[in-house]
């Protein structure tokens, strides 16, 4: 039969006369006779040439011309003549040296012969062999019965489906590639199906094999079913290869298998709390059980390395096994990541591969917290805290907007209580309370910045511009702790505590308090100074008096500037604009103040007193009074 199958289909027969060929299409049509003295004993056709051997010499016919061409003899004592049509025009012609070993000629459909030849110790008779065309290499070898010498053979390609013994079903179907002719029967050579192969191959532990036959298979159109199959043989022969410690070909084999990440998480000490694998449904959960862990297996693998045993850098080889083991389970994570397939997956994931981060990748650690991530957030404390990385669990808290925790970590590390050498330093801490809006939280920690650093980091403008955005609470605290701690003494910087005070003073001022506290100053049965009531008082109005009159009178302070912001108020300051007098007019006229003005002639003469002043000031005093009543 012709063996470039159209229509109608060509067939050559072979009778004593000759051949003769015939097409076939609704009924078999005879086209014409070709004499060949003796007829053939085997033939082969493909399109308009045949390849026919008779009882001696193997020939050429072209039906075009009619030609038939001798190519060379062979002995039919030693050898049964076999055609085999390799492809379009090319046959296998078989005969015999005179030593006795079997050739394999290759010819063309213009009688030359092409490629090389094969040889055999012995001619082929009952075996049946298959070789690589293009090395010529052996690649299977299949006897046939002995009692069953074949008398023909060419190559098919037909489905077939067998029926299992046991259960009916078709599972072991196959495609027949190679056709066998007897004097009694047809035999056919199936090719097991791919998966059966491949399952055998593992069962052997013929690993190496089966990877080679698992990349020779097409990748055609498959069923879901056929899919999922081709992947658990990558996902075994990738654990293959990891049991190995070849960790660039099994995470190969983990991502053509498409994985489930949480089998090789499982493998790894950064595995969550829960058993992952109770999770999962998968024949291949056993197979994991069995290997238990990485480091089991990196140890088992050393184990049966004998050679290794006494090397002294054994232990630094196996620490970078370690290492490398690490990097599969980083790689095969982050491709997994970008999976559709395993987004429902996506918190141990990512959880996995912030513990990996962690260990061996700062910098990836970074990007991952920075980036939208599901890590479990009840496992990465404990865990950075064990690992000493609190920048990173300060960057996580900073994320999540804990910005308390975010600062009280910082402080930490500033003042040596945590060491970790990725935090900027104070800087830092600075740029971060720029970006708060929590006043609260702002002014906490700008105090522990601007007062109990005992550093000169920062320029005093800078910082007071700065804290002008949070009000003068803020700009109090740190004006304060430059004055009064650190005892710098600046007529500006006074000045503007000054007018902190006196800023303080007007906003609790109200008529109604101004008049009230006048009324009990005047009406106090204790004979005592306007400054000694302010004081036993105590209430905020009468502090924040008390505040802005000592600190003014004893510091060096611009006097007219503040004078003329008391004078710029709608109603008179009294007791305020005196400690400007005090420190600008002379004794007499600070006692006049003091009795026309404050009312308050005790406060006058401790005025006297304190300064040491001379018995005219007290009939000065004695007039004013006078004058009062």
């Amino acid at each position: 039969m012709d063996k470039n199958i159209k229509s109608p289909i060509g067939l050559s027969v072979s009778s004593r006369r000759g051949i003769s060929y015939f097409e076939l299409d609704e009924k078999l049509n005879l086209k014409k006779n070709i004499p060949m003295e003796g007829g053939a004993v085997m033939l082969s056709q493909f399109w308009g040439n045949i390849c026919a051997a008779d009882t001696k010499v193997y020939n050429l016919v072209s039906l075009k011309t009619n030609k038939i061409t001798p190519l060379f003899p062979y002995d039919s004592d030693v050898l049964a003549p076999i055609v085999i049509n390799i492809s379009e025009n090319e046959f296998l012609l078989v005969t015999a040296s005179a030593q006795g070993f079997g050739i394999g000629v290759f010819i063309s459909s213009n009688g030359d012969p092409i490629r090389g030849t094969l040889q055999w110790p012995v001619v082929p008779i009952s075996i049946v062999q298959i070789h690589n065309l293009e090395t010529q290499s052996l690649v299977q070898s299949i006897d046939l019965p002995t009692t069953q010498p074949p008398k023909f053979l060419t190559l098919a390609s037909y489905p077939m489906d067998l029926n299992s013994e046991t259960d009916g079903n078709t599972e072991y179907g196959g495609a027949v590639q190679v056709i066998i002719g007897t004097a009694t029967d047809i035999l056919g050579l199936m090719m097991l199906p791919w998966d059966v192969q491949l399952e055998e191959l593992f069962e052997s532990n013929q690993i190496e094999e089966a990877v080679v036959l698992l990349d020779k298979m097409s990748n055609g159109e498959e069923s879901l079913a056929q899919l999922q199959r081709r992947a658990q043989f990558h996902i075994r022969a990738a654990f293959y290869y990891l049991e190995n410690v070849n960790f660039d070909k099994a995470v190969d084999h983990f991502r053509r298998g498409n994985t489930d990440p949480r089998l090789l998480i499982s493998l790894y000490d950064i595995k969550p709390e829960k058993k992952l694998l109770e999770e999962i449904d998968s024949p291949l959960v056993e197979l994991v059980k069995k290997l238990e862990s990485i480091d089991s297996i990196i140890k088992s693998y050393f184990k049966k390395e004998k050679s290794l045993n006494g090397m002294k850098s054994k232990q630094e080889l196996i620490e970078t096994t370690f290492h490398l083991s690490n990097k599969l389970l980083i790689d095969y994570l982050e491709y997994a990541r970008m999976i559709d397939t395993f987004q429902s997956h996506r918190e141990h994931i990512d959880t996995a591969l912030f513990k990996l981060y962690t260990i061996v990748n700062m910098e990836q650690l970074y990007k991952l917290i920075s980036s939208e991530n599901y890590c479990d957030t009840k496992e990465f404390e404990s865990f950075l805290e064990k690992h000493k990385k609190f920048y990173a669990l300060s960057l996580i808290y900073k994320k999540q907007n804990q910005s308390k925790n975010v600062l009280d970590l910082w402080i930490k590390i500033t003042l040596g209580e945590y060491v970790d050498p990725d935090f900027k330093g104070i800087s830092e801490i600075v740029d971060y309370l720029k970006e708060l809006e929590d006043k609260e939280v702002v002014l906490k920690y700008s105090n522990w910045i601007f007062t109990e650093r005992k550093d000169d980091l920062f320029d005093k403008d800078e910082v007071l511009d700065y804290l002008d955005t949070f009000g003068s609470k803020a700009r109090r605290k740190y004006l304060e702790y430059l004055i009064l701690e650190k005892s710098i003494d600046d007529i500006q910087l006074n000045t503007k505590l000054a007018i902190i005070y006196l800023e303080e003073v007007f906003r609790l001022s109200t008529p109604t308090l101004t008049e009230e506290t006048e009324n009990l100053f005047l009406h106090s049965e204790n004979y005592i100074s306007y400054i000694n009531f302010l004081d036993q008082r105590r209430d905020p109005f009468c502090l924040a008096k008390l505040h802005f009159f000592h600190f003014t009178k004893n510091s060096k302070v611009d006097s007219s500037a503040i004078l003329e912001l008391i004078q710029s108020q709608q109603v008179p300051f009294h007791f305020e604009q005196l400690a400007i007098y005090i420190k600008e007019k002379n004794t007499n006229e600070i006692i006049t103040y003091y009795v026309q003005n404050i009312h308050d002639p005790v406060g006058a003469y401790e005025y006297i007193v304190s300064a040491e002043g001379e018995m005219e000031y007290i009939h000065q005093l004695i007039e004013e009074c006078l004058k009062a009543e």
